[in-house]
């Protein structure tokens, strides 16, 4: 078989290679750069890096941790509002600034779309790199998990998924064509949600499933939000895996009342205002989910009450039967 050499004068063997030393100079290099394939190289390697430098001698968990909780979180932060326009990525200032002569695109909106173009590439290495579950099959839990429930990382998962005006999550993407990447984070929100009801953390994270579990629990009215806002308020009907407690209950209640459009009769123009519905019913008929699942808890609760008094009035009955029946001669 003929060998192949690598000629000495390739210009690979010229260079002095190293690999980034962990997260944080990684976020050196981010704040030395200046240009957007920079920048664009960097998101793409960020998940790659680890998080600290790795030495035979010294190896500290704790600001392992730090570290992957950081860049999560900065993650987040540059990938929020990822599906928004180039309009929004401006700063006031510039907003204010003229089109270039000759009609072309300006130095600024040039610069908008570049910023934009980061924020995507920031969601698609996240939801790629966090989001997926890359965990085996047979696995109790996803691959997500041990990161997610840190107090730190947590708090800005719920805020990077945050609904709109119109109960929508825009850090999901367009819901009717969302791409791969969308289709990740619905999917992670969704798994994230449940486990705010799951029973078992005994194999969550050794020593550490207590405190993942009152976190987790705390954190359920914001799951609420986040179910609706992903379309999938109605695994609340599942009253045994997911029971409400008061505070879920309120938050459920205080989703169900925001404010939405809402058909009206004496208008002439257009046939629905804005404003806050004055029952469950007005909600639910102008198409708010969460009203909708709410009334149905509410009727399965009434009917739960009502069956709960014929159980006892039968018992009561038997009760009474039994006595009777013993005093008799």
């Amino acid at each position: 078989m003929t060998s192949y050499l690598v000629r000495q004068d390739h210009p690979l063997l010229a260079l002095s290679l190293e690999k980034i030393k962990g997260w944080q100079e990684w976020k050196v290099l981010w704040q030395a750069a200046s240009r957007f394939e920079q920048y664009l190289g960097l998101l793409h390697c960020g998940f790659d890096v680890t998080p600290v430098h790795r030495s035979s001698y010294y190896y500290d968990r704790d600001k392992v941790r730090a570290a992957e909780v950081d860049r999560v979180c900065f993650y987040l932060e540059l990938a929020d509002s990822f599906r928004e326009s180039t309009s929004y990525f401006k700063l006031e200032e510039e907003d204010d600034q003229v089109r270039s002569p000759g009609g072309g695109k300006s130095l600024i909106e040039e610069t908008a779309v570049m910023r934009v173009q980061l924020a995507q590439k920031a969601f698609d290495v996240l939801s790629q790199r966090f989001f997926r579950n890359t965990a085996r099959e047979g696995d109790d839990l996803s691959s997500w998990v041990e990161l997610v429930v840190d107090a730190t990382v947590l708090k800005k998962v719920i805020w990077f998924f945050r609904l709109d005006e119109y109960n929508h999550i825009p850090n999901l993407g367009d819901p009717e064509t969302p791409g791969v990447h969308e289709q990740w984070a619905k999917k992670f929100v969704v798994e994230l949600c449940k486990l705010g009801w799951a029973r078992r953390f005994d194999r969550m994270i050794p020593g550490y499933e207590h405190e993942a579990r009152a976190r987790l629990t705390a954190a359920r009215p914001h799951f609420m939000a986040m179910l609706l806002g992903s379309g999938h308020i109605d695994l609340l009907l599942d009253r045994e895996s997911y029971p409400l407690d008061e505070p879920s209950w309120q938050r459920l209640t205080e989703l169900a009342y925001t404010e939405r459009y809402i058909r009206q009769p004496d208008r002439l123009s257009y046939g629905s205002v804005k404003k806050k519905p004055v029952s469950l019913e007005e909600a639910a008929a102008n198409r708010s989910e969460a009203a909708r699942v709410l009334l149905l808890l509410q009727i399965y609760r009434a009917e739960d009450e009502r069956f709960a008094a014929l159980r006892e009035a039968v018992d009561q009955e038997r009760e009474a039967r039994r006595i009777i029946r013993a005093l008799a001669p």
